[in-house]
């Protein structure tokens, strides 16, 4: 057995040991170790910077990433310059469609009223409310007519199997 073997089998069995020791010499020669990284950074300056750029170019998106999660860490140590030059060059926002939600119609008074007006039968076969379920239709469909879905002129009284059969079909088409 060679010596380079034996130091890695002592090391693997007194593990505890030597992380023990390495964790004990930085802690009494923390100056010396900032000097000797930064000796290191100083002498292979170029180094560094070309295997920055290739990173840069093989992930950009880690990069994003890890430059949000440092300013959101250090926001004190996020340059003045940086915060001037956002102020200054704002990105434009993008413009959202927002889709306005379906209404329903609320409220049972609405409902009532347009009852009340077609004398609660059914507009379509005539039946009137103690034999049948009576629902507010819409006279002109709102998938083929979305804005007059909400106009009281648009709604009328049905029964359910008459509203359920017209499905979304204009009244004139109907009779």
């Amino acid at each position: 057995m060679n010596r380079k073997d034996y130091t890695q089998k002592w090391k693997k069995n007194n593990r505890e040991k030597v992380l023990k020791s390495n964790r004990a010499w930085r802690q009494k020669n923390k100056e010396k170790l900032k000097q000797i990284y930064k000796d290191w950074r100083d002498k292979n300056k170029e180094k560094i910077k070309e295997y920055r750029k290739r990173y840069k170019e093989l992930h950009p998106e880690k990069m994003k990433k890890s430059r949000k999660k440092y300013k959101l860490l250090h926001p004190d140590k996020v340059k003045e310059s940086s915060k001037k030059y956002k102020l200054l060059h704002p990105r434009p926002k993008k413009e959202r469609i927002i889709k306005e939600p379906k209404k329903r119609i609320k409220g049972k008074k609405i409902r009532f009223e347009i009852f009340m007006r077609d004398n609660f039968t059914c507009q379509y076969c005539g039946r009137r409310v103690p034999e049948v379920i009576l629902e507010i239709d819409h006279i002109k469909p709102q998938s083929k007519f979305s804005e007059i879905r909400l106009k009281k002129d648009n709604f009328t009284t049905a029964c359910r199997d008459c509203n359920r059969g017209k499905g979304d079909i204009i009244l004139q088409e109907f009779n």
